[in-house]
C-alpha cells in the first residue's frame, strides 16, 4: 500500500468512513514526508493569551451524536467544524473553500466507499483559525468531499498539540499545555497508543481476545468491527439495516453481538457492534463517541499517550414523573442516606427543583466527591439528607 493511500485513509477517516484510492501525487515514503509539505503538522498556532496554560472552546452535539466546534477561518467566515479524532489532518468541505476564496491545490484523487469515481483532494492554506481562545496563523486544511451534514473536521493537526479534554455534561472542551493537565483524582487511566496519528483504545473481548480499535469521535456509533478480525476470530455476522454514511457514499454493514467487553476494570454485557470492510490494517476496528458520552467526560494525551476517562457523579437514583425518585439503587449513595421509591426532591444545596432534569443538571455542575444536601418531600414531612456523590463508570 503506498504512503499516500495511507495518508489518504488517515485523514479522511470520520467514522469508519473511507476506503480512498488516491493517485497523483508521486512515490513519498510516508506522512511525515506530507507534513514537511504542510511545513509542519498543521499551522502555527498558539493561546490568545501567551500566559495561559489552557483554553476552552464550547460544543456542541449534533442528532448524529457528533461534537461540533466553532470555528471563525481568516477573521471572518464562522463554520461548524466536526471534532474528529479519528482524522489525522483537518479539513473544510468545498463550498466552504469557494465562500473563502482561498487558493487551492490539487493534492490527489480520493475515492471513498459507495463509489468508484475519484474525488478531488485539495491543499488550502488559512491566514487564520480561531476556535475559542486558541488562534492559529498560516493554518493549513485539506478539502474534499464529504457529507453534508457538517462543513468540515478538526483532526489530529489541532488537537495534538494539548491535551484535550472534553466535558459531555458542560458541553465544553479545554485545551491545555502539555505538562499543566491533571486530571480529577476518579478518574481512570488508560494506555492510549497510537496507531499513525490516531489513537488506540485495546479491549478484551472474553473468549476472542485484545481488539485494537482506533478511538474516532468522528464515528457516530458505538463499537465497529471490520470483517477480516470477525471472520478470523469465528465470530458469527448477522445482516444488518444499519447503513453508514462516509466519504464516498454509503455501505450497509453486519452486525455481531458480544456477549461481554472489557475496558479496563469496566465490563460491558451484551454488546452490539457494526461489522464492515477493513478500513485500516493498522487497528481491528472502531470506538465512537457514544462509548464515552457514558462518562462526565474524556482527556487525550498524544503525548505521553494516555487517556483520561473522567466519571460522573452518582447520586445512585432514577427518577420518574417530576423529581419523583423511581429507584434507588443498592448500596449507592442515596441508599446509604435512607433515600426511597416514592421521595420527591425539592431542593438540591438551597435551590429550588422542580423536575428530574433540574436535579440532572444541577448534579452535572458537581464534581465526583462532593457533598450535596437534599430536601426530599415525604408523604407530608420534609426529609433534609446530605451525602457525598462518588464516580460513576456505567
Amino acid at each position: 500500500m503506498s504512503a499516500l493511500r495511507s495518508f489518504a485513509k488517515a485523514i479522511l477517516l470520520w467514522g469508519w468512513m473511507s476506503l480512498p484510492a488516491v493517485t497523483g501525487w508521486g512515490a513519498s515514503s510516508d506522512t511525515d514526508r506530507l507534513l514537511q509539505f504542510f511545513g509542519g503538522p498543521g499551522g502555527k498556532g498558539h493561546l490568545v493569551d501567551p500566559t495561559a496554560t489552557q483554553a476552552g472552546v464550547p460544543m456542541t452535539f449534533t442528532n448524529k451524536n457528533l461534537i461540533l466546534v466553532a470555528v471563525t477561518l481568516n477573521g471572518r467566515e464562522a463554520v461548524q467544524l466536526q471534532l474528529d479524532t479519528g482524522a489525522e489532518f483537518s479539513s473544510l468541505a468545498p463550498s466552504v473553500v469557494d465562500r473563502l476564496g482561498v487558493e487551492k491545490q490539487l493534492l490527489g484523487y480520493v475515492g471513498g466507499v459507495g463509489t468508484t469515481q475519484a474525488q478531488r483532494n485539495y491543499v488550502i492554506r488559512l491566514s487564520l483559525l480561531q476556535a475559542g481562545g486558541l488562534i492559529f496563523k498560516d493554518y493549513m486544511m485539506m478539502s474534499h468531499t464529504m457529507p453534508g451534514y457538517f462543513e468540515g473536521f478538526l483532526g489530529y493537526s489541532f488537537l495534538a498539540p494539548y491535551v484535550v479534554e472534553m466535558d459531555f455534561l458542560q458541553s465544553r472542551m479545554t485545551l491545555y499545555r502539555h505538562g499543566s493537565y491533571h486530571p480529577p483524582s476518579s478518574a481512570l487511566t488508560l494506555e492510549m497508543p497510537l496507531a499513525g496519528k490516531q489513537p488506540v483504545l485495546d479491549v478484551d473481548i472474553p473468549g476472542v481476545g485484545i481488539a485494537h480499535l482506533a478511538i474516532d469521535t468522528g464515528f457516530y456509533g458505538t463499537w465497529m468491527l471490520f470483517r477480516p478480525f470477525v471472520r478470523r476470530h469465528g465470530l458469527v455476522e448477522r445482516p444488518s439495516r444499519q447503513v453508514w454514511q462516509g466519504t464516498g457514499g454509503e455501505e450497509s454493514g453486519g452486525a455481531v453481538t458480544l456477549p461481554e467487553v472489557r475496558v479496563s476494570h469496566i465490563t460491558l454485557s451484551q454488546v452490539e457492534a457494526g461489522v464492515i470492510h477493513e478500513v485500516s490494517t493498522r487497528f481491528d476496528g472502531l470506538v465512537g463517541l457514544v462509548f464515552f458520552l457514558r462518562f462526565k467526560g474524556v482527556a487525550f494525551d498524544y503525548r505521553r499517550k494516555k487517556m483520561y476517562l473522567i466519571p460522573k457523579p452518582w447520586l445512585g437514583v432514577a427518577f420518574g414523573a417530576g423529581a419523583r425518585v423511581r429507584k434507588v439503587e443498592p448500596d449507592g449513595p442515596a441508599d446509604r442516606a435512607w433515600i426511597e421509591v416514592g421521595d420527591v426532591v425539592t431542593r438540591l444545596d438551597g435551590q429550588d427543583m422542580k423536575t428530574s432534569q433540574a436535579v440532572i443538571t444541577a448534579l452535572a455542575g458537581k464534581a465526583v466527591g462532593a457533598v450535596i444536601t437534599l430536601d426530599l418531600q415525604r408523604g407530608k414531612e420534609t426529609v433534609p439528607v446530605t451525602l457525598t456523590l462518588e464516580p460513576s463508570f456505567r
